[in-house]
Parts: C-alpha cells; structure tokens; sequence
C-alpha cells in the first residue's frame, strides 16, 4: 500500500508553497531520511526528507501552487505494482483558458 508525501505545513501563517526541487526522480528509489523534495514558500525554503523507504511517484511538477496538506506523491514498497495514473494533486499547472469573444451581429448600413 503506497504511503503518502504531503506538501508540509512550516509555521501557523503559512498558506501555500510549492515544490520548487524534486530531489528523487519519478520513479527513483528514496531510504527513509533521505531528501524527497525541496519546499518554497513565501517566507522559507525547505528539504523535506521521506518518512518511509521505497519508489517514489510525483503527483506534481516542480513550481505548481499548493496548500499545505495537499498530496504532491507517493512512496510506495520495494517490488509493489505502480500504477500510470493516481488519484491527488493536479500533474501540472494549471493553465488559464480565456474566453472566446462573442460573435456579434453585423450593424446595417
């Protein structure tokens, strides 16, 4: 069963942050200790180490805009099955859609 990798909380005013560093790469082996993610704030920047050892999955991308608590990845055991999609965070940064202008009626001459 895969354990969960929250972007942490570092101090009571904090309300979002970001993965600014993955420092195991999608996929890649992680021992409990070692450095999973390098967190940006506002105020701080942040390593955050793996509380469990095993394969990690990223659910973001470096740079996208999270709340404390949200899920950024995965760490699952050693020669468990991985799945291509998770549930969780968005994978990418959200992309910003603008309207189409409406079409208008032509005026009569």
């Amino acid at each position: 069963m895969p354990r969960e990798i929250y972007l942490v909380k570092v101090g009571m005013s904090m309300t979002e942050g970001m993965v600014s560093e993955w420092f195991v790469e999608d996929g890649g082996q992680v021992k409990k200790g070692d450095l999973v993610y390098a967190l940006e704030t506002e105020k701080v920047n942040l390593d955050v180490d793996a509380d469990y050892s095993g394969t990690v999955k990223h659910l973001v991308e470096v740079g996208v805009t999270l709340e404390p608590g949200d899920l950024v990845g995965y760490i699952f055991e050693s020669g468990e099955d991985i799945p291509d999609t998770l549930a969780g965070a968005p994978a990418s940064a959200p992309t910003e859609t603008k309207p189409e202008p409406e079409p208008t009626a032509p005026e009569p001459v």
